[in-house]
């Protein structure tokens, strides 16, 4: 019942804006209000693109080069191997 009413509600909201001359574009998304953050998801901020995704979309990965990667890698697996190291430590 609900949903009818909606659709029966947007069928006349429809009608009188084509009514004062606007045109309906349903692919249109509201726009944002005023003072409106978003925050970046991190999906969006990977590290690792193919190519094609870097071409189309350049601002939406961050622009590591290659060597800097190799050394947060490495680091990552230094940190790591010393919490392993810990917890052994902890079980003797």
């Amino acid at each position: 019942m609900a949903f009818k009413n909606l659709v029966e509600g947007t069928r006349k909201m429809n009608e009188k804006m084509i009514a004062m001359g606007q045109s309906i574009d349903i692919q249109k998304m509201p726009r944002p209000k005023g003072n409106t953050t978003y925050k970046s998801s991190p999906a969006m901020m990977a590290a690792g693109a193919s190519e094609v995704e870097l071409m189309l979309y350049p601002k939406n990965f961050k622009s590591t080069p290659i060597n800097k990667t190799e050394e947060l890698n490495n680091s990552t697996r230094e940190m790591i191997e010393n919490i392993k190291e810990q917890e052994e430590r902890k079980k003797k």
